[in-house]
């Protein structure tokens, strides 16, 4: 669930977003003149430039950025960022709580230290890190209370972020061949449920990180892609039971019956009602199926 505050600065908008399933704030801004002097944050901050340019000061150094920028603060940093004088930009923002980052930062290196690590890129010109950023940005703003998806949609994300800042690779354990299979069985069984990645990892006993890294090697798709999966094979037999649409949806923890038709028809090629039907027209067949 999101909380949504909007704030109108002259002829920009910038709007606030504040999560709280996970301890993130975010903010865009569009057409923005606003300056601001240089402050710091208790926040890890990560951002992007989506139009216009900006000079971007950080920890005593300045630089002109652009459209596609990927800006990225420690907490406790001195900085600013303001549009070129005279001009107007757009950019979005995430500023994540310190304690519950660094705690996502020691699991993904697999690291015993309590403190945090600072990011040694502060500005980067990645494009696959920028519209990831961009669809994590709209998963945290329009979500659908999955929280499923947006816990592993972050993790992915900021651990390979992570990686992308480490300058030695991390030691590859090999996987637990085992444990996957508990994570693949749990999700199976608690598909219609609202899981957690912590629950898919306490059962599992693997990490949450290490977890979704495997689990999309040795399987082909994410936890989270797997329990709709999973979700939506059951909704095959409910409907081929003749159960309604609406309640098939209800019950297997989709949050409304569009939601579950976009994804039945993105597995399945077909409508509910196209699948539904089919069957319903020889009673013989969905006996068999029975």
């Amino acid at each position: 669930m999101i909380l949504l505050i909007e704030m109108g600065f002259h002829s920009n908008k910038s709007f606030f977003f504040k999560s709280i399933s996970v301890p993130i704030e975010i903010r865009s801004s569009v057409n923005s003149s606003a300056c601001y002097q240089k402050h710091m944050h208790e926040e890890f901050s990560i951002g992007i430039v989506e139009n216009g340019i900006s000079d971007y000061f950080y920890t005593g150094r300045s630089e002109t950025i652009g459209k596609g920028s990927v800006v990225i603060i420690n907490p406790g940093d001195v900085h600013s960022c303001n549009p070129k004088r005279g001009s107007k930009w757009d950019y979005k923002m995430m500023y994540i709580d310190a304690g519950w980052f660094q705690e996502m930062q020691s699991e993904v290196l697999n690291t015993s230290t309590n403190e945090f690590i600072p990011s040694t890129k502060n500005h980067l010109c990645h494009p696959d890190i920028y519209n990831r950023f961009k669809y994590l940005f709209s998963l945290l703003h329009d979500s659908n209370d999955d929280q499923l998806l947006i816990e592993q949609s972050i993790l992915t994300f900021f651990t390979d972020l992570f990686l992308l800042d480490q300058t030695s690779q991390l030691s590859q354990k090999k996987t637990d061949h085992r444990a996957l299979l508990i994570a693949r069985d749990f999700i199976a069984d608690q598909c219609e449920k609202d899981i957690k990645i912590d629950d898919i990892a306490r059962a599992s006993g693997l990490s949450r990180s290490h977890l979704i890294r495997e689990f999309r090697n040795r399987f082909g798709m994410t936890p989270h892609a797997y329990k709709i999966a999973k979700r939506i094979d059951k909704a095959k037999v409910l409907l081929r039971c003749g159960l309604d649409i609406s309640t098939v949806a209800v019950s297997l923890g989709f949050t409304d019956q569009s939601h579950f038709h976009r994804n039945f028809k993105r597995i399945v090629a077909a409508t509910p009602k196209q699948y539904k039907d089919s069957f319903m027209g020889d009673r013989s067949l969905l006996r068999t199926a029975s």
